[in-house]
């Protein structure tokens, strides 16, 4: 089975084809990569800079927190002092509600409570609240029980994450109270005992100060701006590990904990709860992509605290779009520039392939034997001078040849003239040497025979002088014999060298006629 062999432009196309569809998808391959990583890398600033501006919001917000529940924890330790200076020198039975409602507005209190040990417990017995009458925390807090306990025996008593024992004043940290609706109220709570009694002074007053504070220009309102802000941001929120692993937490009076402190956490996907318990005990960056609700999320969660995480969710789809429609258009254009390669790639080719072709065509005809093909290039190149190059040699092989077919006419017409007449000039020498011979033979016997009558007659007369004519008369016939044998060789030479010419003749006729049965084969 013959396989037909691909034309050079075949190959060409190929080849040229194989390599642009390399070039493309390597282009595609790299531009996937490097799209990939900045896309990695643009997500990761962004988050970087929303972590970092939270934080810092966190800290600030903290700061200013902290001076302000100084300020309030400054009252309420010198209420608390003055309170028991008011009462000093009474017990329990002797205080009236009414004289701590007096208390309470002299000194702008929310609350007053006199707390009491009654059987094995600590409960209120006088208030300014009738609820606060008979209420225990040990319900609530046991710890918390402990630790009044603790005060009543006027045992020592050190700060712990849940308090602060300032100068013999137990001073709680900031809690939102659960009995006033919806709207949040925050209250700040401390208990003194004074000396030498047995009861325990409560004061509360509101705190709202420092929830307004973190409400107005906390991480509250800096989340909500940076969402409003940046299109790329869905959510953000300061979350509490410890919470979303025991709920129970966020339910508990004591100690006061959420689990979303700050922000929202609307996002939240089966893996999120596992990741933020995790950080417990591996405070470790955490971010992946995550699916909600058909949109893919960037979420990331930073450990800033054992206590404290910050959520960020961006939107990857809006994020990724700049550089996914960045990355297309550079991969179009490519594409593009291929296409115009390629194009100008075969165009060119196809002007190079179709000289080529030309003087392919001018080299069959010449193998055929047609010596006026001629090939005609006007592009100024090399295929030009090839072509040039190529006529040229045509015009020589053309005028060689054409000079060596009139030589061999010539030749074949001489050399058939030629064979005539020395096939005629054969005959006729043959003729002529065997009748010269047969002559020249006649002559020499009638010489010899001359010779021999003379030799007989001057032997008979003996005379002194005979011997010297004798001696002539035998160079005579000698010479008669040699001259006769020259003559016989010399004709048969003669008829030799004219068999041979006209042999060769002959043989020149045939050589002719073979030299322009080939050029026949040419066309001129």
């Amino acid at each position: 089975m013959n396989i037909k062999p691909k034309t050079l432009r075949a190959k060409f196309l190929a080849q040229l084809s194989a390599v642009l569809i390399l070039v493309a998808l390597s282009s595609g391959i790299i531009q996937y990569f490097y799209l990939k990583d900045q896309i990695s890398k643009n997500i990761e600033n962004q988050a970087n800079l929303l972590n970092q501006g939270l934080q810092q919001g966190i800290k600030d917000t903290e700061i200013a927190s902290v001076a302000i529940e100084d300020q309030i924890n400054r009252k309420i330790i010198s209420s608390s002092k003055y309170i028991g200076n008011l009462l000093e020198g009474k017990n329990v039975d002797n205080i009236t509600n009414d004289e701590l409602v007096d208390i309470q507005n002299q000194l702008g209190l929310n609350g007053l409570t006199v707390m009491a040990r009654v059987n094995d417990d600590i409960q209120g017995v006088k208030s300014t609240d009738p609820n606060e009458i008979g209420f225990s925390i040990k319900e609530i807090n046991s710890e918390a029980h402990n630790i009044l306990d603790q005060m009543l025996k006027d045992e020592e008593i050190k700060d712990n994450d849940y308090f602060s024992f300032i100068d013999d004043v137990i001073v709680l940290p900031i809690v939102q109270s659960g009995s006033h609706g919806d709207k949040p109220m925050f209250f700040k709570y401390a208990y003194y005992k004074p000396k030498n009694t047995d009861y325990i002074i409560a004061p509360y007053i509101e705190a709202n100060e420092v929830y307004q504070y973190t409400k107005e220009v906390g991480p509250d309102s800096w989340i909500q701006k940076m969402i409003s802000e940046n299109s790329i941001t869905v959510e953000m929120g300061v979350l509490n590990p410890r919470v979303f692993e025991d709920k129970s937490l966020e339910t508990a009076y004591y100690p006061p904990l959420k689990r979303i402190e700050f922000g929202s956490f609307k996002t939240k996907g089966p893996k999120d709860e596992n990741i933020l318990i995790d950080m417990i005990k591996k405070q470790k960056e955490t971010s992946y992509i995550d699916n909600v609700n058909g949109k893919q999320m960037y979420k990331t969660f930073i450990p800033i605290s054992q206590d404290r995480v910050i959520y960020i969710a961006l939107d990857y789809d809006l994020l990724s779009a700049p550089l996914v429609r960045h990355s297309w258009i550079l991969i179009a254009t490519g594409i593009m520039s291929l296409v115009v390669l390629f194009l100008l790639a075969v165009s060119f080719f196809n002007q190079i392939y179709t000289n080529i072709q030309k003087v392919k065509v001018q080299m069959e005809r010449l193998a055929t034997g047609d010596l006026t093909a001629k090939s005609s290039i006007k592009n100024g190149g090399e295929l030009t001078i090839l072509s040039e190059s190529a006529n040229q040699m045509v015009d020589t092989l053309y005028e060689m040849l054409d000079n060596t077919n009139n030589q061999a006419i010539t030749t074949q017409r001489l050399s058939y003239y030629l064979e005539q007449d020395t096939k005629k000039s054969v005959d006729e020498l043959f003729n002529l040497s065997i009748e010269t011979t047969g002559k020249q033979r006649q002559v020499v016997e009638d010489i010899l025979y001359f010779l021999d009558q003379v030799e007989k007659h001057l032997k008979e007369l003996e005379t002194p002088e005979d011997n010297e004519i004798l001696q002539k008369v035998d160079d005579m016939r000698l010479f008669a014999r040699e001259r006769a044998s020259t003559t016989t060789e010399m004709t048969i030479t003669l008829s030799d060298l004219v068999k041979s010419l006209h042999g060769q003749s002959k043989e020149l006729s045939d050589v002719s006629k073979n030299l322009l049965e080939h050029l026949a084969k040419f066309k001129f």
